[in-house]
């Protein structure tokens, strides 16, 4: 079946995942067991190898974060059920490469570009920045905007897929045409909410109902271990702020920072960009017969992202073009034209519009700014070699005689199970450390902005709760398990005499009860509807032409819906080209529909091979 996919890996699923992990794999006694090769494959999808290097890394990601959010609760079976997931993970995407390879999909960087100008949150008065796109990613925690366009590519490219899909031969003119007016449908829509808090007060529960479900269900009822811990934080407002600098101090680090305060050289450019180099060299001789750059620009050019501008591409530093554009426009004098440039994107003509000298600020300008440096440089050594003075003196001794030889307040916790989320996840997770529990100081943590110590005060075993304890919690329990079988049988009722015709007693039973329709009118498929009503409604029969169509369905486990459908149209808007953006998400469906279908195909060929012994 998959004959025709050709061998390549991009890892697109994958690395958008990994990169959103920053915690790194360490490979602890790996060599060890690993023989010959330190990186064997784990996994083989159609001879295609997934690795151990990039498994473990997502592993060792998940698996802490899962153990920072589950504490105590992450056991060994968790654990088996995580590799389980991620390996199946792993495998589903590599059969997504290979079907997005074989289709042979190709994105251009000038798309990515004009992908990245389009994007909104790169603009700054409704235009593309490229000051702001670097900044931003720079906050983001990109390592360069290469690595960023680098994930954008890949992005566009596994689009394309679902694009293709939908304007391929996979569906006819009639299926196409078929899927919009599906895709554009509106249905006319009400529906009453019945919710087992408005009616678990009518329910009475009797003491022997609670005692028995209480002894049926000990387990439910248990205090889990608790600790109380004493800690003390220190911080940067620990450190005194120092007098100012003196002048030489300050021209020493005015020095050092220099770079601080230098701006590069910048160039203000603008181009022309054409398919052929024949059509390049025709307009550059316009353009050297007096021409105007900008109406040529707007004319032939096929950068769509600048064209309307005349080509203008602002100020930029070195470096930011690629190397064969960038070399011309570092290389000419402002108000000078290249000739003819070749790229991968085509054929260019340039002119270089201004130049914006290398230059740093005076000493004089930045003198207050420096003193800022100066001060914020001086509370972080100190910090620094404070941190390590208590990670000795914790390690050696009390957390009260630390606290005193540091001048911290000595602070104290309430008790708290491990699955708390009153104190950051590291505290908790020190807390109920062997170390901790075994009467030892916690390692410094660091948390935020401060550096923190705990010590063990006391701890509490689990523990059964006795029954007067949670009296009031099992009666509500009950009370709710009661109302749910009230609301789903009277939701029931209520549907099956309107399905009658009995409207007379339905109405009654919705009056009696302090019921109200929810008009909702026409809605579309992405209509957003309370507790899920609208994937309902799309999912009941059509109304016959008498009567509305009535489904009674449990929502979210303490809320019945109870949806009808009065009628059904074509949208108005159905010609816009909005039912194409609906029939593209239901080819989304069918796009993961093919996915799943590849996976059971491979799996039943043999085609996939997973290697336990490595997971």
């Amino acid at each position: 079946m998959l004959g025709a996919i050709k061998n390549k890996s991009k890892g697109w699923v994958a690395y958008l995942i990994v990169g959103l992990l920053s915690v790194p794999f360490a490979l602890f006694g790996i060599a060890s067991y690993l023989g010959p090769s330190n990186n064997p494959a784990v996994a083989k999808v159609y001879g295609e190898e997934i690795d151990y290097a990039s498994y473990a890394k997502l592993l060792e990601s998940n698996r802490r974060q899962n153990q920072i959010e589950l504490g105590a609760d992450y056991t060994d079976e968790v654990d088996k059920i995580l590799k389980e997931k991620l390996i199946d993970l792993m495998v589903t995407q590599k059969l997504f490469e290979m079907m997005v390879d074989s289709l042979e999909l190709v994105t251009v960087e000038q798309e990515v570009i004009e992908s990245i100008r389009a994007d909104a949150k790169f603009h700054e008065k409704g235009v593309y920045s490229q000051d702001l796109y670097e900044k931003r990613l720079r906050l983001e925690g990109y390592e360069s905007t290469r690595v960023y366009f680098d994930e954008q590519s890949e992005q566009l490219n596994s689009d394309q897929l679902t694009r293709n899909l939908a304007q391929s031969a996979l569906t006819t003119s009639a299926q196409s045409n078929q899927l919009n007016a599906l895709a554009a449908q509106e249905r006319e829509v009400a529906f009453i909410a019945f919710n087992t808090a408005n009616f678990a007060d009518q329910i009475a529960i009797d003491g022997v109902q609670v005692s028995e479900y209480y002894n049926d269900n000990l387990a439910n009822f248990v205090s889990p271990p608790q600790v109380k811990v004493s800690y003390i934080e220190l911080s940067r407002s620990d450190v005194a702020s120092p007098e100012d600098a003196d002048e030489q101090t300050l021209l020493d680090l005015y020095d050092d920072e220099k770079q601080r305060f230098a701006t590069d050289e910048t160039r203000k450019a603008q181009h022309i960009l054409v398919k052929t180099e024949e059509e390049a060299s025709s307009i550059l001789g316009k353009l050297n017969s007096g021409a105007d750059f900008f109406e040529m620009a707007k004319e032939h050019s096929i950068d769509y992202s600048t064209n309307i501008v005349g080509g203008d591409l602002g100020y930029f530093e070195r470096e930011r073009m690629v190397p064969e554009f960038d070399k011309v426009v570092f290389d000419l004098g402002a108000g000078e034209t290249s000739g003819v440039v070749k790229t991968q994107f085509g054929y260019h003509i340039i002119k270089v519009n201004d130049i914006a000298e290398a230059s740093v600020k005076l000493f004089a300008d930045v003198k207050s700014e420096l003193q800022e440096i100066y001060k914020e440089k001086f509370i972080t050594n100190e910090l620094y070699s404070l941190q390590a003075e208590l990670v000795s003196l914790a390690y050696e001794e009390p957390i009260d005689i630390v606290a005193d030889q540091f001048g911290l307040e000595m602070q104290s916790s309430d008790f708290f199970p491990a699955t708390s989320s009153a104190h950051d996840a590291k505290f908790v997770k020190a807390a109920y450390s062997d170390v901790v529990l075994g009467g030892e100081n916690s390692d410094v943590l660091e948390i935020g902005n401060t550096y923190v110590v705990l010590s063990l005060i006391d701890e509490r075993p689990s523990s059964q709760k006795a029954l007067d304890e949670v009296y009031a919690e099992v009666e509500s329990l009950l009370k709710t398990i009661e109302a749910k079988v009230v609301i789903a049988d009277l939701a029931q009722e209520i549907a099956s005499e309107l399905s009658s015709g009995n409207h007379s007693n339905a109405n009654s039973l919705i009056s009696n009860n302090g019921l109200e329709w929810k008009d909702e009118s026409w809605i579309g498929r992405r209509t957003e509807l309370p507790f899920g009503v609208a994937v309902v409604a799309y999912k009941m029969p059509n109304p016959s032409d008498l009567n509305a169509s009535y489904v009674a369905q449990n929502m979210d486990g303490v809320t019945t819906v109870l949806v009808r459908v009065s009628d059904v149209r074509l949208a108005e808007n159905g010609e816009s080209g909005w039912p194409a953006v609906q029939s593209l998400e239901i080819m989304n469906e069918w796009s993961a529909s093919l996915i799943k279908s590849l996976r059971e195909s491979a799996d039943k060929s043999g085609d996939i091979q997973i290697f336990s012994e490595f997971l």
